[in-house]
């Protein structure tokens, strides 16, 4: 959900890329659907492991796992918890309530960048 927000709203100062510690291995189609009340197509996405990535080359990372994230890289840098539910498995309001949420923390993490404040 939240790299579909940043990229469809916010690519003028994010590129976006999400991965898991334990992916799916695909986007369930309730988050598919939710996201198109917002008119954000997840067509292409896919759920993808943190392995992917080479952590190191992102300047922020947004945590929303709920377990903590290595402080080795904290140094390197910003690291930002997000406290956020999984709707996995939930019914259509859940989807839509973490949807809401984290389209809100989305676009204030964009104002933040867009102004230069503190993350």
């Amino acid at each position: 959900m939240a790299e579909g927000f940043a990229r469809a709203y916010h690519a003028d100062v994010m590129e976006a890329e999400s991965a898991g510690i334990s992916p799916l291995g695909f986007v369930p189609d309730e988050t598919a659907a939710s996201m198109l009340e917002r008119d954000v197509s997840l067509k292409g996405h896919q759920s993808k492991g943190m392995d992917t990535f080479e952590l190191r080359s992102f300047d922020v990372i947004v945590n929303m796992s709920g377990f903590p994230f290595p402080s080795s890289l904290s140094r390197a840098m910003t690291i930002l918890e997000w406290n956020v539910d999984d709707p996995y498995l939930g019914n259509e309001r859940r989807y839509r309530k973490v949807r809401d949420d984290v389209e809100k923390r989305v676009a204030k993490l964009a104002g933040s960048i867009r102004t230069g404040d503190t993350l």
